[in-house]
């Protein structure tokens, strides 16, 4: 039997932390949000306020001792990282779903054709967009801000696409 070292016992752990992608340490909210898929072009039901002002509704954490119910991040004030953090993700969110209701007022309009290459088109771009917005934060990597940064340049590229498609809504007319 090999004698107890706790040497060993911190070099696993510092080991198994690493493999833990970030923002999953703690049961919060991940920094980077997984690639949309072809599905979540269609408009989303919003299963939190469409406003990131609104934020007096209680959301689940998960604590040590099982769930319990936390106040949400006030958005119209955040106070520390993990609040501008989540504010960040939430404005990233609305913008999404904006896009999404610009992006199917579009599609009704066009021809099968003219339909199918906006698809394709808007998946590329979701690629770019998500790739893009992840090359911003891996400058801020390890950084209590990088979740933030990441949001924030989801939220900035999502507004221009959604301006660039409310421009091709406005020719079809």
């Amino acid at each position: 039997m090999s004698k107890f070292n706790p040497w060993k016992i911190a070099f696993f752990l510092i080991v198994a932390a690493g493999c833990i992608p970030s923002g999953q340490v703690s049961g919060g909210v991940s920094p980077t949000p997984e690639p949309a898929s072809p599905a979540s072009i269609a408009p989303a039901s919003p299963s939190e306020s469409t406003s990131p002002s609104a934020s007096n509704s209680p959301t689940k954490t998960e604590g040590t001792g099982g769930d319990i119910v936390a106040q949400a991040a006030d958005c119209t004030n955040p106070q520390t990282q993990l609040e501008i953090n989540e504010c960040a993700a939430k404005s990233a969110e609305v913008a999404d779903e904006k896009l999404n209701e610009v992006y199917q007022q579009l599609k009704a309009t066009l021809s099968p054709n003219q339909e199918k290459l906006l698809t394709d088109a808007q998946l590329a771009w979701i690629e770019f967009r998500d790739k893009n917005c992840e090359f911003a934060r891996g400058r801020f990597e390890g950084g209590s801000i990088a979740p933030t940064v990441y949001s924030s340049c989801i939220e900035r590229v999502t507004q221009q696409r959604t301006e660039e498609l409310q421009g091709y809504a406005q020719d079809q007319l």
